[in-house]
């Protein structure tokens, strides 16, 4: 495939209908379906960051921290602030994992611990949400990583790290990527996941 053959425009009349263009693209190429939920969250979390990515430069950690040691809607906003601003970094900036010496795995299991925790504190509506997206964490970063390689030429991860995000996430895309290395045959584990 020509470097060229994936790049396309993407026009629309409304900037949220751009970004459901986007994702819907992106799901595509990746071979992920999201769910209905899961691609609304995604859009509208697109359209936030993109007016406003100044949640991205703090340290995670301590946002989690901080987000757990509040209560009520302070907690439930900074754990999902932090779940977010994981999932941003590790599907749309993963070079930032690199610069700030973490793998990608590193805001794969703070982001989905952050939404873990998020639907265990919430009522039942709510909570199923913060759940889905929890599980459909690599699928959504799938998608972001897609999105990520509409511009920039090298959208690969490390064979590390692509074993990493497969082995604990289950993403089709670092899987693919491990497959066509001359290296290994990747086989999973039966841990079970924690959060």
């Amino acid at each position: 495939m020509k470097q060229d053959e994936h790049l396309s425009i993407h026009t629309a009349e409304t900037e949220t209908a751009l970004f459901q263009q986007l994702v819907l693209d992106a799901e595509m190429q990746a071979h992920v379906s999201l769910s209905e939920n899961l691609e609304s969250y995604l859009v509208f979390l697109l359209q936030r960051f993109h007016k406003n990515a100044d949640g991205l430069y703090e340290p995670m950690a301590l946002k989690h921290l901080y987000a757990e040691a509040e209560s009520g809607r302070c907690r439930q906003d900074g754990l999902r602030d932090t779940g977010d601003s994981c999932l941003m970094l590790a599907g749309l900036f993963p070079e930032q994992a690199k610069r700030r010496m973490v793998n990608i795995n590193y805001y794969v299991r703070l982001g989905r611990s952050s939404y873990h925790s998020l639907a265990c504190s919430l009522k039942q509506s709510h909570a199923e949400l913060y759940q889905h997206i929890c599980q459909g964490f690599g699928a959504m970063l799938d998608v972001l990583h897609t999105i990520h390689g509409f511009t920039h030429n090298n959208n690969t991860l490390s064979p590390i790290d692509a074993f990493d995000l497969w082995q604990h996430t289950g993403s089709k895309r670092a899987l693919q990527q491990l497959s066509r290395g001359p290296i290994a045959i990747p086989v999973r584990s039966h841990q079970r996941l924690l959060y």
